[in-house]
């Protein structure tokens, strides 16, 4: 049985709320700007707000001049954002509480694995590579914990359920993934005490009245993880929308660290105006790239232009002359049938039918979670920390705070995809 969105009574109408997370390990490039103007592009043609997250709670991600980089960037294509960007390093508290909700809850527990272990030869591994947990430190004893202690730090792992997780991806259609056998438990908190991206990222988009989460579909695989959090934790889910990941003509991603098209580089060369144009075209919001402003795309912006399959970019210097290895290609004529996503084991688009109730796809399932969440002073606190950052009179943060729905990136997750077909998701307008 699957562990689907929970049906229930109906779910009051949230204003959209989009955001842009980036995380300040170097400068942008094409890609990331791709993202983000998609991001706003959905955000904005709703009517709805945006904001900018600055994901830096690595400290290697803290310089600051790399998260002025990345605004300056942004501002200079012509986004803008309703409140001050967020900064991740500043929210301990928020995650602490969330950790210690969840080992009231017993769900998590530390793991002593090292990295060879986990990739040992014959440990099981997705598709990808990604190797799959198998519980090894689940069972340990207290006193074999205290043992392995004096060793090292051990990360944090939550435990996942032997059932089937799907939900419906606002772009790519109906996914599913069997978290236990797929995925394993994954890491909450690493073993240097820094918090995993998982955990945060559903802790942030919560605090911060987040509705549409518009990504890459390299991080597709990371949603149900964070689903499953969600769950656990008594936080609303907003939408999900991944758009197909930009590579670069080898057909590798695009890389902060080898400087891919970074944007330092594309705006010596390129206007904003130019560098928006050939965004446009890749998203398949215009037929050619030609110079346009990121305002005038809102009337035009529909999911429905977005292709798919992942895009590699030409190979000439300057963005502009479409490649023949390029997804855009071979993108079909309007209203002909999208082509599959080029993302391991994904398959085929389903239809996502809207739930009348909640504005949600219906779908059957059980749920391997508790019915209600426990009510001692860490979940209390967690719940009142959240109360003071979400945006007043945001919907979902009552006094009961346990109405629950059902990346890192990289683990398969299986999906069916039917041509030009939408996903409603929590009451938000359709797109088309």
């Amino acid at each position: 049985m699957a562990l689907g969105v929970e049906q229930g009574a109906a779910v009051p109408k949230r204003a959209v709320r989009g955001r842009f997370a980036p995380s300040p390990s170097g400068r942008m490039h094409f890609g990331n700007v791709f993202s983000a103007c998609l991001a706003w592009l959905s955000a904005r043609s709703q009517g709805g707000e945006f904001i900018v997250r600055l994901e830096d709670i690595d400290p290697r991600c803290q310089d600051p001049r790399n998260a002025e980089l990345i605004l300056d960037d942004l501002r200079w294509l012509g986004l803008d954002w309703d409140e001050e960007p967020l900064r991740q390093s500043g929210r301990g508290e928020l995650y602490r509480a969330a950790m210690e909700q969840l080992g009231q809850q017993a769900r998590i527990y530390p793991c002593f694995c090292s990295r060879a272990d986990l990739h040992a030869a014959s440990a099981p591994h997705a598709s990808d590579g990604t190797p799959i947990y198998q519980g090894s430190c689940r069972g340990l004893s207290a006193e074999e914990v205290a043992q392995r202690r004096l060793r090292k730090d051990p990360a944090w792992r939550i435990e996942v359920p032997a059932e089937e997780l799907e939900f419906c991806d606002r772009h790519m259609g109906w996914q599913r993934q069997q978290l236990a056998a797929e995925c394993g438990d994954f890491v909450v908190r690493r073993s240097d005490g820094a918090y995993a991206y998982q955990l945060v990222v559903v802790v942030d988009d919560a605090a911060s009245g987040v509705t549409e989460v518009v990504r890459g579909a390299d991080l597709i695989g990371s949603t149900p993880r964070q689903l499953w959090l969600q769950r656990l934790l008594g936080l609303p889910a907003p939408a999900y929308a991944h758009h197909p990941v930009l590579l670069a003509p080898d057909g590798k991603r695009l890389s902060k660290r080898e400087k891919s098209l970074d944007m330092g580089e594309l705006r010596s060369v390129h206007a904003p105006q130019e560098l928006l144009g050939h965004i446009a075209h890749l998203a398949g919001l215009l037929s050619e790239p030609q110079p346009v402003e990121l305002r005038e795309l809102l009337g035009t912006f529909t999911w429905d232009k977005v292709p798919c399959a992942d895009i590699t970019l030409p190979t000439t210097t300057h963005l502009g002359e479409r490649s023949r290895s390029s997804a855009h290609e071979a993108q079909p004529p309007s209203g002909a049938p999208k082509p599959r996503p080029s993302m391991p084991a994904r398959g085929r688009r389903e239809s996502c039918k809207p739930n009348a109730s909640q504005g949600m796809p219906a779908r059957s399932g059980s749920a391997s979670v508790p019915k209600t969440v426990s009510q001692g002073v860490p979940v209390q606190l967690f719940r009142a920390l959240i109360r003071q950052v979400a945006p007043a009179g945001m919907p979902g943060w009552g006094q009961s705070g346990d109405r629950r729905r059902d990346d890192h990136a990289g683990v398969p997750v299986q999906g069916r995809r039917a041509p030009g077909a939408h996903c409603a998701r929590l009451g938000m307008p359709g797109q088309g």
